[in-house]
């Protein structure tokens, strides 16, 4: 690695990772990175230790409600991953059948509350209902314990929302409710949730190897997990966005293999992110994995573990969109037709860097 005299930076060519006094300080002495510690403990610590002077402003009325905001989704996280707090009668049985460690999930802020005690103990820490309503943790069908609920962080590992999956959804009953629920929104003053600017398991999976693999759910990222997968995100139940491109560009990953379910509904998936998105993307490489008809990341791994979905082939995104085009079998094309292909296939290629 480098790090000279009179630099602001250190880089290292092992991890290609670089860091300024900040991050050395995290890296080295466990200071923080995010919120309101990483002011007091990190930068105020680094200006007392060499005598820079320093002070902080009052916090403005904004700033008070953002760090109450966070504070409050951080203490909803640690009771829903608090095993001794809900009835885990019904959780218990689907991380069973999904082959899962129950302290894995409970330290990845997976878990399931009891709403009554969930809303007296966010009450008690200060958060009154009014607050609670605002940053949307009041919700009964979302904080129950017939629902699994999954931790939302954002890049930097704070909870910012939650995913639900109803336990007691029913496929042909609409008394049983929706299969899955989200946090709605996190008020205008601090909107530190919106669905389609999220990945679920991000900020784990930016720090692994490359290449980032992106799911449809969040059961398939935690199962990829079990197996040592940790290189895996997956969308909120959206499509790929704008934001979610952007996130990826803002943290240098540009190598993504594309992982949707192997039905109908997920190769049309497919075909909307390569030709909406990625199609127009020069910096990106893309691949994509066919799974057989059917079946998820999570049925897969759970059937042939790690290795048969290591053997997947993956495609390039000029060989899986051609291969799209083929498999429509049209004996004759007719001009609407051979135009359509023609310009499908001209954004990626023209995506090529070469």
């Amino acid at each position: 690695m480098t790090c000279k005299q009179h630099r602001d930076n250190a880089y290292c060519f092992g991890c290609h990772t670089t860091a300024d006094i900040f991050q050395a300080a995290h890296y080295l002495e466990g200071k923080p990175l995010k919120g309101k510690e990483f002011i007091e403990e990190n930068v105020m610590y680094l200006a007392n230790k060499y005598g820079v002077q320093a002070v902080l402003e009052d916090l403005t009325q904004e700033e008070i409600y953002e760090y109450r905001t966070y504070d409050a989704y951080k203490l909803a996280s640690q009771l829903v991953s608090n095993r001794k707090f809900g009835d885990y009668t019904l959780a218990d049985e689907e991380i069973a059948r999904r082959g899962w460690d129950k302290d894995k999930v409970a330290g990845w802020g997976i878990g399931t509350v009891n709403f009554k005690e969930f809303k007296e103990k966010m009450e008690s820490a200060g958060y009154d209902a009014k607050f609670l309503a605002g940053i949307d943790l009041d919700r009964q069908n979302l904080f129950g314990n017939h629902n699994l609920l999954f931790t939302v962080y954002d890049e930097y590992g704070r909870p910012v929302g939650f995913s639900a999956r109803n336990l007691k959804h029913k496929k042909d009953s609409k008394d049983s409710g929706p299969k899955y629920l989200n946090t709605k929104g996190t008020d205008l003053e601090c909107a530190i949730f919106k669905k389609g600017e999220r990945l679920y398991g991000f900020e784990i999976a930016r720090e692994a190897p490359s290449p980032l693999y992106i799911f449809e759910g969040q059961s398939d990222v935690i199962t990829a997990r079990h197996f040592g997968l940790m290189n895996c995100c997956c969308t909120l139940g959206t499509a790929l966005t704008d934001y979610h491109i952007n996130l990826l560009k803002k943290h240098g990953i540009f190598n993504v293999t594309l992982v949707f379910d192997g039905d109908q509904a997920g190769e049309a998936a497919t075909l909307r992110v390569l030709d909406d998105k990625f199609a127009k993307e020069k910096e990106f490489r893309v691949k994509l994995c066919q799974l057989p008809n059917g079946e998820d990341p999570d049925e897969l791994l759970r059937r042939g573990g790690i290795d048969e979905f290591v053997r997947l082939k993956k495609w390039t995104a000029f060989e899986w969109r051609m291969a799209r085009f083929m498999e429509e079998k049209t004996d004759e094309l007719g001009e609407d037709k051979r135009q359509e292909i023609a310009e499908k296939m001209a954004q990626i290629i023209a995506s090529e860097r070469s």
